[in-house]
């Protein structure tokens, strides 16, 4: 899936009815709201769900990975590294609650 031009990943589906009756899914950013794409439809002429992603697990991932990241990186000082986790920490809490994301993978 290609982010968003504000970088999100999340996305919201609605249906939608064209004015030569064709169904289609439109699909937005979940965070900005811009119009990503139309989904392709199936031969039936029903429209092709989107694929979705588990946003507790997205979180987990990115969270776990970032983190790695900045403590192997050795241009970031200790002190830094620990500022810039407590800033990610805080920004995927805060996605958490604005999305309705549960914490933690089951």
């Amino acid at each position: 899936m290609t982010p968003c031009r504000c970088g999100s990943l999340l996305r919201k589906v609605t249906p939608q009815t064209f004015a030569n009756g064709t169904r289609h899914l439109r699909e937005e950013c979940s965070a900005c709201g811009a119009f990503q794409r139309y989904a392709p439809q199936h031969k039936a002429g029903k429209p092709r769900p989107a694929p979705l992603v588990d946003g507790a697990k997205l979180l987990a991932e990115f969270e776990d990975s970032l983190l790695a990241r900045i403590g192997g990186d050795p241009a970031i000082t200790h002190d830094a590294a620990g500022a810039l986790g407590d800033h990610l920490l805080a920004v995927a809490d805060e996605l958490r609650r604005r999305f309705g994301i549960a914490e933690g993978v089951a």
